[in-house]
């Protein structure tokens, strides 16, 4: 009994060893590879990031060679370390499986993974060590094509920068590729909104400045940069953005483009030099007259070009004025903008151009204004200071579109009335005379004509709720635009403007003052609050003309809003309908949907029913047309009531027609035989009409031209048809094929 007792004893004190050795040699070897390879996976996601984000160590105050060099050193240990582990299993499981009798399975699958592995390492650490060699503190940035840059040829033609030589003084203009800029830059800027501005610095002083409307129709940086030298210049993006994670504003700035200029034609005015613009974007020639002299000589030295074969067209009107001569002199009698071109037929086809403006004579100036009024009259008036009586006027009314002059009224008065064209830019230039011979010059800006009887041509629609189907906004008595659910994701569709505008447009579109971006001329929005607001869509021309019109929207959330939905809303009679008025939606949220009141438009309704989707069918009737407006409306516990209907229509049931040939039942008939047709059809005949297909055909009114026939002179297969119209219900018609032998 004792030893019974001992022997349980030293079983229980067993049993207790076993339950306490919970981890084996196998689980802790296992969980040390899982390990192995979790800091495997760390190490190699830190040198990744290390070497594509250079700057964040160099922000910690670590030069970039340090760094370069640091990364070489761990990677050399860290590759070298399992280079030498790999290197040990893969030569431990080669040799038991050449040593080993049996189990070698197991010893092949660990020589594989080994080998795998082994080269893997080589492989990574050599495009790691490549990688950190070429590694550089700078962000990196793809700039080609980020800016596209177009030389402004004659006329104001755009053409992109190519492989023709670029010859100064030249104007160019600038577009940004936005699908460049949003793969380099979108992730730092974020959403495109939140971009401030634009600044593009022409290397040359002049700085043309935009906003988000780049990413919107026109991607042109507005104005033209003046490079007058045969240098080189140096064209950098600057972008300012607001930073949603530091909330501040932020700025990226990139050199874009280096700009070449190969040679210069040289000018001067009046023997002088000519003097710029404030901006410096324009050459100023001086007063008029002004006497130019333009010097192409260095050009063909420059371009070693080997004869002097150039053509000089002074007027800008596409005529040669002179050919190969490479100085030649210009008087310019009228201020203004003058282009001067000039094109060498041994580099290029196309004429290069250069343009200048010419101030008025030392008269005194003037000033003119003008006013639309109804009926595309204008009043145009000319004040002159009040020391100078003018005694002459000349007013000049110029078609910019078409480079025409409308209208010249020479008159002694300082105001005219006169009717201007709409559709088309122009510029009113008045030219007035003293009593002491002096003569005075004044222009408007340009301006687009009739911009008042413009319609814009627009549809606007939203989401509504939890809608999933965009539906038409509807407008109240006051003209405004209503949307009774929030949120409202608002979607404007511009089609354009009626008449159409001659020439480019952009669109612009604003919230309550705030841009929209848009695409293809449609903009959309999220608005989530109740309000009124404001549209207000913009066209401009590239002249920078605007017209402007406002559309006018309410946001107000209906505490109850009924809602109809029929299918099939069309069909043939008898129409089984399925109306469903559960759709409709309560904005209240202590109240529920007690009753729906069903009127099916025919006569028949379901009063005070918890039924919100309900079935009908619908009859043709006479009265009607087949036309129903059946209606629900739904009322809730607190009394809250509102109804909404659908249109139905309800078409006559087609009847069914038969053609046969009660003696030809075989349907062939010989040459010359006569054949019978008969219509064997329901229902009140209004009219029948046959055609025999052999160039004769019969109509006639009632049922008496059901039975006819017809004989058939030649071979041939005959398609005969028939159409009976009813007095009440659609028409319908039939064919029968005859074989004539």
């Amino acid at each position: 009994m004792g030893q019974q007792n001992n022997t349980s004893q030293k079983d229980q004190t067993q049993n207790k060893v076993k339950q306490g050795s919970k981890l084996s040699i196998k689980a802790f070897v296992i969980g040390c590879v899982g390990f192995f390879f979790l800091f495997l996976l760390l190490v190699i996601f830190g040198l990744y990031f290390a070497m594509h984000n250079p700057e964040v160590l160099s922000n910690m105050g670590l030069e970039v060679d340090t760094v370069r060099n640091m990364l070489m050193l761990f990677a050399v240990l860290f590759f070298g370390l399992l280079f030498f582990v790999f290197f040990i299993m893969l030569v431990l499981n080669v040799y038991r499986l050449i040593t080993t009798k049996y189990g070698k399975l197991k010893y092949a699958f660990g020589s594989g993974i080994s080998g795998f592995m082994f080269l893997m390492v080589i492989i990574l650490g050599a495009i790691t060590l490549i990688n950190i060699g070429d590694m550089t503190g700078e962000r990196q940035v793809v700039t080609s094509n980020l800016v596209n840059p177009y030389l402004v040829r004659e006329g104001g033609n755009l053409e992109l920068l190519g492989d023709e030589p670029n010859i100064a003084p030249a104007y160019f203009r600038f577009e940004l590729n936005t699908v460049v800029f949003e793969e380099n830059f979108g992730s730092q800027v974020g959403s495109i909104q939140n971009i401030e501005s634009f600044e593009l610095d022409c290397g040359n002083g002049q700085t043309l400045s935009a906003g988000g409307e780049l990413f919107s129709d026109d991607a042109f940086f507005d104005g033209m940069c003046l490079f007058e030298d045969d240098t080189s210049y140096d064209i950098t993006l600057t972008t300012n953005y607001y930073s949603p994670e530091t909330q501040e504003g932020e700025s990226i700035s990139d050199d874009v483009i280096n700009l070449d200029f190969d040679s210069k034609v040289d000018l001067t005015v009046d023997g002088g030099s000519y003097d710029l613009s404030s901006a410096g974007d324009q050459i100023i020639a001086g007063a008029v007259p002004a006497n130019l002299r333009f010097d192409a000589g260095d050009v063909f030295t420059d371009l070693n070009l080997p004869n002097i074969n150039i053509e000089w067209d002074l007027n800008g009107d596409g005529d040669i004025d002179v050919e190969d001569t490479s100085s030649v002199t210009h008087t310019i009698s009228d201020p203004g903008v003058s282009e001067i071109r000039y094109r060498l037929p041994d580099v290029s086809d196309k004429f290069y151009s250069i343009r200048l403006r010419t101030q008025e004579s030392n008269a005194p100036a003037c000033d003119v204004d003008f006013e639309e009024r109804s009926g595309g009259q204008y009043d145009i008036d000319v004040s002159v200071p009040s020391a100078v009586s003018a005694d002459a006027y000349t007013y000049v009314i110029y078609n910019e579109d078409d480079g025409e002059e409308h209208e010249v009224v020479e008159t002694s008065d300082d105001s005219i009335t006169e009717e201007i064209p709409g559709g088309s830019n122009y510029i009113i230039q008045v030219e007035y005379e003293t009593f002491d011979g002096e003569v005075g010059f004044c222009e408007t800006e340009s301006f687009h004509a009739g911009a008042s009887d413009y319609e814009l041509d627009y549809d606007l629609g939203a989401i509504l709720g939890s809608d999933d189907e965009i539906s038409n906004l509807e407008q109240n008595d006051e003209g405004e635009y209503t949307a009774g659910r929030l949120p409202v994701r608002l979607q404007l569709q511009i089609n354009g403007l009626e008449p159409e505008p001659t020439g480019d447009y952009r669109k612009i579109v604003r919230l309550d003052g705030d841009r929209i971006m848009g695409r293809d001329g449609e903009f959309r929005e999220v608005i989530r609050e109740e309000g009124e607001y404001t549209i207000q869509v913009t066209i401009e021309d590239d002249r920078g003309n605007e017209i402007q019109r406002d559309i006018n929207l309410v946001v107000e959330e209906a505490p109850l809003e009924a809602r109809l939905d029929v299918s099939p809303d069309s069909g043939e009679s008898p129409l089984d309908v399925t109306l469903d008025g559960s759709i409709s939606n309560l904005n209240v949220e202590d109240d529920r949907i007690a009753y729906f009141h069903w009127d099916f438009g025919d006569g028949e309704s379901i009063d005070s029913t918890s039924d919100g989707v309900v079935e009908h069918t619908y009859e043709f009737d006479n009265e009607t047309g087949g036309r129903f407006t059946p209606s629900v409306t739904v009322e809730t516990h607190e009394g809250l009531e509102d109804t909404a209907e659908q249109d139905i229509v309800v078409q006559r049931e087609r009847r069914d027609l038969d053609i046969s040939t009660p003696n030809n039942p075989t349907q062939s008939a010989s040459v010359g035989e006569r054949v019978e047709f008969e219509v064997d059809v329901d229902g009140m005949i209004d009219y029948v009409e046959w055609d025999f297909d052999d160039g004769s055909s019969m109509s006639g009114e009632g049922r008496q031209y059901t039975e006819v026939g017809n004989t058939f002179e030649e071979e041939g297969t005959y398609r005969v048809e028939v159409e009976v119209s009813f007095e009440d219900s659609p028409s319908v018609s039939g064919r029968i094929r005859i074989e004539v032998e």
